[in-house]
């Protein structure tokens, strides 16, 4: 069997998540929405706990394609 890998990435309003092919082929790929939070002019936040929930929730979903 050929080894698969995952690459991720978190963006400022979505994670994404892709299974890839030991030749480089994307073979699937999930993303979730993430909040970016504008509390005041000038001023962005993020939750990190729901950025790492949105990369857990990613993975899983690319592991059990």
């Amino acid at each position: 069997m050929d080894p698969h890998f995952i690459g991720v990435d978190v963006g400022t309003g979505s994670v994404r998540a892709g299974l890839f092919s030991s030749f480089g082929s994307l073979l699937h790929v999930a993303t979730r929405e993430i909040q970016l939070h504008n509390p005041e002019p000038g001023y962005y936040q993020q939750s990190s706990e729901e950025i790492w929930n949105a990369v857990c929730e990613t993975v899983q979903v690319i592991i059990i394609c």
